[in-house]
């Protein structure tokens, strides 16, 4: 497996290995294939088959806050990591937690 130099290692409590980005194509995947698919992924699914994922203003509606705050441990820069929860208006170490 090619590592991304993007992403940093993420782990859990309890020490394991987290990949949040594999993560996230995972829940965009079963959205895609759900029998009972949300509306707008069914649409995009429906009228296109390129790109593969649909836009991330789509994908990133199927995130839970609790995955949207694992996907957030791997963007790099403090300051971006601190406007993620501010834009839900959430401190951003009660998001983090």
């Amino acid at each position: 497996m090619t590592k991304n130099p993007i992403v940093k290692p993420y782990y859990n409590i309890v020490g394991n290995t987290v990949d949040p980005c594999s993560d996230f194509q995972n829940i965009i995947s079963k959205a895609k294939t759900h029998r009972k698919q949300k509306v707008f992924i069914k649409y995009y699914t429906d009228c296109y088959n390129r790109p593969l994922n649909p836009p991330s203003c789509m994908c990133f509606e199927l995130l839970t806050i609790c995955e949207l705050s694992n996907l957030s441990e791997v963007v790099r820069s403090n300051d971006d990591k601190k406007r993620i929860p501010d834009f839900f208006i959430i401190h951003h170490t009660v998001f983090q937690s």
